[in-house]
């Protein structure tokens, strides 16, 4: 089994290789010059993907979901149905991202398909959209509270690590979620690795969380590269139990200092951590032709 973060700088992606050889992929961000989609194809990943799951449709989430259907060809998917109309006028921007998202999803995947055999344990939890947005202070925030959680847990023959993906949850969210479904409440106790929600900003962080959980070994933030508002609890003893790499016990990683983060699992469930600052795959923007910048003067009358 293998786990990756991708370090795509705000956004988030997280692929997963199952111990049966299915694979699935957590949200599909990308960096400016970085494609999670080219990296896995490179180095050798025959499509199709099993199965995607988009935490929330907030652009740095689904930013690379053309390049995943066209060259990953998932299988399932699974995403929140919401208000596309409400968000759009509820957020400002252009929604390129979004209507590509929205579209190409509605075109492309119609009915149930069942899941196969992971050889783990998938387990996928949200709000609905309406409590979303009762318990929310704002559209953005309520779309963040509808994030699908996934929590995915291995048994080996001698550990059995789980691994939580929190989305874009924030503290309102993960406290709804824990008070009204006990299902959720069992499955994240226990949590290994703990993918943290809303790339490691305080509104994403909840004390009854840690307490449902326990301490996690390790907290992993996928975050801006240079943002200094990540929630320094994450880093704390009261918060991890810490993780060896590099000869230090670490508490936290994120991809703005460790670069993208792997995780592999062996047959008796021991996890192997370390980290790769992985080449840029993407040509870099081209930059705009001057004369379209600086359009020449209307020289009529001149």
């Amino acid at each position: 089994m293998r786990v990756i973060l991708f370090d795509v700088d705000h956004g988030f992606c997280a692929f997963i290789l199952t111990p049966t050889g299915h694979t699935i992929l957590i949200d599909c961000g990308k960096a400016t010059n970085f494609s999670p989609t080219e990296y896995l194809i490179k180095s050798g990943f025959q499509p199709p993907l099993t199965k995607l799951i988009v935490s929330h449709p907030h652009d740095d989430h689904v930013e690379d979901y053309p390049r995943v259907a066209s060259r990953l060809n998932p299988t399932m998917l699974l995403t929140q149905n919401l208000n596309w109309k409400l968000i759009k006028t509820n957020s400002g921007g252009t929604h390129e991202t979004l209507d590509a998202f929205v579209s190409g999803k509605d075109a492309r995947f119609s009915g149930w398909v069942p899941d196969p055999y992971y050889g783990l344990t998938l387990q996928s939890f949200m709000l609905e959209p309406n409590r979303a947005q009762q318990i929310s202070l704002s559209i953005n925030a309520a779309v963040n509270n509808c994030s699908i959680v996934s929590v995915v847990s291995f048994k080996g023959t001698e550990y059995s690590p789980k691994f939580l993906f929190g989305g874009d949850m924030e503290e309102a969210g993960w406290e709804e979620l824990l008070a009204t479904n006990r299902e959720f409440r069992n499955a994240v106790s226990g949590t290994w690795f703990y993918f943290v929600s809303h790339h490691g900003h305080s509104s994403g962080f909840s004390t009854k969380l840690y307490d449902a959980m326990g301490k996690p070994a390790l907290n992993l933030i996928s975050v801006r590269h240079n943002d200094e508002s990540r929630d320094g609890r994450y880093s704390a003893d009261d918060f991890s139990n810490g993780w060896p790499l590099g000869g230090e016990k670490r508490k936290m990683l994120s991809t703005t200092c460790d670069g993208s983060i792997f995780i592999d699992v062996d047959q008796t469930g021991l996890p192997n951590v370390y980290t790769r600052f992985l080449p840029d795959n993407l040509e870099p923007p081209k930059p705009m032709p001057r004369s379209s910048l600086f359009p020449p003067p209307n020289r009529i009358g001149w």
